[in-house]
């Protein structure tokens, strides 16, 4: 009789402390998306940093790229903007002209920034590729031409 008197006076508690913990696990910031450490492979990108926010310049090599922010994650020291880049249509044809893609990273000049780029197909939507650092804005951290 003792011990269903003890359940009872404990399992409210018990109750509680689960799912406080579920809350407060919940609660933390999403993890990174999968980078890639090797070279970055599409079309070239530099940053604009002339203005109030830094924005990001895709070289295209035609018309047709969609340029993407898929996220902007506080790191220290530093903003990661992550971006998707998805290659044209390949059932139109398209001029074989460069075209500049200009993106807002909403990431204010004062803070440096890198920017990490992941290279998809027209239909891909939900890509599980990873992403490779494309420009920063420290020359020391900035892939190489």
């Amino acid at each position: 009789m003792a011990y269903c008197r003890w359940i009872a006076a404990t399992a409210p508690w018990a109750v509680v402390t689960l799912l406080l913990s579920v809350l407060i696990g919940c609660a933390s910031r999403n993890a990174l998306p999968d980078i890639d450490p090797g070279p970055y492979q599409g079309p070239p990108v530099t940053l604009d940093s002339s203005r109030a926010e830094h924005i990001a310049i895709f070289h295209a090599p035609m018309p047709g790229w969609v340029a993407s922010v898929d996220r902007v994650a506080e790191q220290y020291r530093y903003q990661a903007v992550f971006i998707s880049l998805r290659r044209p249509n390949p059932a139109f044809i398209y001029p074989q002209v460069e075209v500049q893609q200009r993106i807002a990273t909403n990431v204010v000049t004062s803070v440096p920034v890198k920017v990490y780029v992941r290279t998809q197909g027209y239909d891909e939507h939900d890509s599980y590729n990873a992403y490779t650092l494309a420009a920063a804005t420290d020359t020391e951290t900035a892939p190489q031409p």
